[in-house]
């Protein structure tokens, strides 16, 4: 489980870079958040989706955390593209 979550954490600092790196570029900056919003999306889904077999503690800290960033990457994915 350890590994798990640093293989989570590496991949979420990338994409975090990813983000930052694509901010200024008005094409790329969208998508980048949007890809990184559906990524999140992913997370909160698959969560739900073998609920029956974790803690609730981890399924509801996992749907807040990814479902709020995978909520507010879609909001700013659509800011970014008409700013």
């Amino acid at each position: 489980m350890r590994y798990l979550a640093r293989s989570l954490g590496v991949r979420d600092v990338a994409l975090g870079m990813l983000v930052l790196w694509t901010l200024d570029d008005r094409e790329l900056g969208p998508r980048a958040q949007a890809a990184c919003a559906v990524v999140d999306s992913v997370d909160a889904l698959a969560t739900l989706a073998v609920r029956s077999e974790l803690p609730a503690a981890g399924i509801a800290g996992v749907a807040v955390v990814a479902g709020g960033a995978a909520g507010a990457g879609f909001v700013f994915s659509h800011r970014l593209a008409h700013s």
